[in-house]
């Protein structure tokens, strides 16, 4: 889980970047970004629904995201691990699923 919420305070930074950026180009109006989770507790850490005694040093980085959640910037979502088409950098596929994630995000 530790990763996960790493890895969603991460990805936050980096949207409200993007969102920085489109807004400074003139972009109005826009809709809160869905970082999308795979993990049930770390999303409900995220939405400040529980915590963790073990989870305490990372705490700043849900902070972070659950801060921006509260501010309608961030609208973090639950998303199927076996959906999630990030899996073809952090896991090993078998060639169909390889090929298909591929194709998702937009490598062939």
């Amino acid at each position: 889980m530790e990763a996960d919420l790493t890895a969603a305070s991460v990805l936050s930074a980096e949207l409200l970047g993007i969102r920085k950026l489109l807004k400074e180009l003139g972009v109005k109006n826009l809709e809160p970004t869905p970082p999308r989770v795979d993990n049930q507790a770390a999303l409900k850490q995220l939405d400040g629904e529980s915590s963790s005694k073990k989870a305490k040093h990372i705490d700043v980085r849900v902070k972070f995201v659950g801060h921006h959640t509260k501010k309608v910037v961030l609208k973090p979502e639950y998303r199927e691990r076996a959906a999630m088409p990030a899996d073809f950098m952090t896991k090993a596929l078998d060639a169909p699923r390889l090929a298909e994630l591929r194709i998702e995000i937009g490598l062939c």
